[in-house]
């Protein structure tokens, strides 16, 4: 929810007190915003084949991945997804929810 769509239909006895108050719903949305978007240690991410951003430590960048198992005989692991294949990732230290899909379509 954005800070307008929070904010919609509240009345406010002044000007001031509005913008103050929007001030203070836009730093907070800001701050959750960040928040969501921090690296997290891998220990803490999902492993239910959710698919994530991984931070590669050796190679320095992100990519998209998720814990999984590739063949059904496969003890689960960490796979990047890549043009239709899978790669076993190793080194990964952080990870990162994906952000939300686009409201509407372009």
């Amino acid at each position: 929810m954005t800070p307008d769509e929070i904010l919609k239909g509240a009345c406010f006895p002044d000007a001031e007190t509005r913008a103050a108050v929007v001030a203070r719903v836009e730093a907070a949305y800001q701050a959750g915003y960040e928040a969501a978007r921090e690296w997290r240690p891998i220990e803490t991410a999902p492993k239910d084949g959710t698919r994530i951003y991984l931070w590669l430590a050796d190679e320095g960048f992100p990519v998209l991945g998720a814990w999984m198992s590739h063949e059904p005989d496969d003890d689960p692991d960490w796979y990047l997804f890549e043009m239709g294949t899978y790669r076993w990732l190793h080194d990964i230290t952080h990870w990162q929810p994906l952000p939300a899909p686009p409201k509407e379509p372009t």
